[in-house]
């Protein structure tokens, strides 16, 4: 029991990111599925660089904003070495949006002991999408794990909007949560 809550907080910590896709003139459409399975084999690999290429602009600025408070406080170098991988104030402030959103994901599941083997190990299966209008769409998946003959089982939703002829991922609720505890956490 208690190693399915420990994969079950696993699964979660990676539940919250959500996808995307930049497009190309005179590139095919791609399906949310599509977009969607790009983005979990690259989580599963641990591709940063590629998951954060599969992020909707709108959502990566959203991130970097949400944590730029805590990122630039001038006190905080050993908090932006655990969040991010850079020693300095000013390599924090030359982080793009896109190089920031793949800093913060390593670190943050990296920093999570057994992650990166639930994420590597773990069967990933998109189920389908629900439409919200026309250019947003909420992607059904479920990962499955199993170690020492226990499993567990997850079911998630990533959202999305169209960018283009593709999607792109959105940040879910779990991200702000994130980025509001360590904002908190920043201040004490």
């Amino acid at each position: 029991m208690r190693l399915q809550r420990q994969h079950c907080h696993y699964l979660f910590a990676v539940g919250f990111l959500a996808l995307a896709t930049p497009s190309l003139p005179g590139q095919v459409a791609e399906t949310p599925e599509q977009v969607a399975g790009r983005y979990l084999r690259a989580m599963s690999a641990q591709q940063w660089d590629t998951m954060a290429a599969l992020m909707h602009p709108g959502a990566l600025r959203q991130l970097h904003s949400l944590l730029a408070p805590l990122v630039e406080a001038p006190s905080l170098d050993g908090a932006r070495q655990d969040l991010l991988g850079v020693h300095s104030l000013k390599e924090a402030q030359a982080l793009s949006d896109t190089a920031f959103f793949a800093a913060f994901i390593s670190h943050i599941l990296q920093a999570k002991a057994g992650v990166m083997d639930v994420l590597r190990d773990s069967k990933i299966q998109v189920i389908g999408h629900v439409p919200e209008g026309s250019d947003t769409v909420h992607i059904v998946y479920r990962m499955d794990y199993e170690k020492d003959g226990l499993g567990v089982s997850k079911m998630d939703v990533f959202s999305m909007q169209r960018m283009g002829n593709t999607w792109r991922g959105l940040l879910s609720g779990d991200f702000r949560m994130l980025s509001a505890m360590l904002r908190k956490q920043a201040r004490t």
